[in-house]
């Protein structure tokens, strides 16, 4: 399979089985789960971060969980983004956020508000497309 398609296939199962947030912390958050864990072996391989066991649940097939962060998580995205299709607008906002992240301001609170405000924004706009709501 060559590159173009492996991140088309990444893209269907982050679509199908993962989400995008940007947590309250201000760090960008992807991760997807299931109960085949070669699919998230897949997963970690193309773009590394973690993979563990969810903890089992009575009656519950064990499920898996991938997840990478920051600069990791971004770089995941911008490869996917051609490919997604149901999240392909957060992917877009959440790699936004990381292009446009600068350093907060010690001294100009206002401008150190400012920047904290447009990054809340776009952190619920992620959230909010996450619950169906547009």
């Amino acid at each position: 399979m060559n590159l173009q398609a492996r991140h088309a296939y990444a893209a269907g199962l982050l679509d199908g089985e993962g989400t995008i947030v940007i947590r309250k912390d201000g760090m960008l958050h992807m991760e997807m789960s299931n109960t085949f864990l070669p699919a998230v072996d897949y997963m970690a391989s193309m773009y590394g971060g973690t993979v563990h066991a969810r903890k089992l649940r009575n009656g519950w097939r064990q499920a898996y969980v991938w997840q990478v962060r920051g600069k990791s998580a971004c770089r995941a995205l911008e490869q996917m983004l051609p490919f997604l299709l149901i999240k392909r607008e957060q992917a877009k906002l959440a790699i936004q956020y990381r292009a446009d992240k600068i350093v907060l301001p010690r001294k100009d609170k206002a401008a150190r508000q400012c920047e904290l405000d447009r990054r809340e924004k776009i952190r619920l706009a992620i959230s909010n497309l996450n619950q169906g709501v547009s």
